[in-house]
């Protein structure tokens, strides 16, 4: 009996050449034939006809790798495998299998216990939106400052123009500010807790 099964991971990733290496073999074990297509810095896709080949990729940070497709397919019988790390920005992880019922149950048990190996200690730190944090935090801030604000005053008079000239200014350098701390707090998140690394080469030094 023919099967198929497709399923996406968020999660962040550590991937090395031992984790490759364990992929690979587990397909050719199959009966796949097993290429890779890997993405790089400089715009270039680089192919690798084994994994020897691909765990040998010297990784340098101007071509370093920013995502990987291993794929295994066989004709007879009709069998497809492809595992995506990084290659789509929301979801880090994509998994898809076809073939006969039994090998695509095999496959995916095998995948799925791959994949949680290269989770790393971080990675709901690395998933999560901080949309839904600075939300919170705003809207807590905006409910203190709602609760602290005095009731009951009468009408203020009209605000001179230099005076009003400097409150724009100050809720400009307050907007800059809330602008330069939510970007730092991303960039430092990315650069602490990234969520794709592919630990081959030169990048297992940078993640080192």
């Amino acid at each position: 009996m023919q099967a198929n099964t497709t399923f996406e991971t968020r999660q962040a990733f550590v991937i090395t050449s031992h984790d490759i290496e364990r992929i690979w073999k587990a397909l050719e074990g199959h009966g796949l034939a097993v290429v890779a297509s890997v993405d790089c810095a400089d715009g270039l896709v680089r192919h690798f006809e084994s994994y020897a080949a691909l765990v040998s990729y010297e990784n340098p940070k101007r071509t370093r790798i920013t995502g990987m497709e291993i794929a295994g397919r066989s004709r007879e019988p009709y069998q497809r495998a492809e595992i995506s790390f990084g290659r789509r920005i929301s979801l880090p992880i994509t998994v898809s299998i076809s073939g006969e019922e039994q090998i695509v149950s095999t496959i995916r048990r095998d995948t799925t216990d791959a994949l949680e190996r290269m989770r790393p200690w971080y990675s709901r730190i690395a998933m999560l939106d901080l949309a839904y944090v600075w939300f919170t935090v705003f809207m807590i801030s905006g409910f203190l400052l709602f609760v602290m604000a005095p009731t009951g005053s009468p009408p203020a008079p009209a605000v001179p123009f230099v005076k009003a000239l400097k409150a724009v200014a100050l809720v400009i350098a307050i907007c800059a500010a809330i602008w330069f701390t939510i970007s730092g707090v991303s960039w430092m998140r990315n650069a602490v807790f990234p969520v794709r690394v592919f630990a081959i080469g030169d990048g297992l030094n940078r993640h080192q």
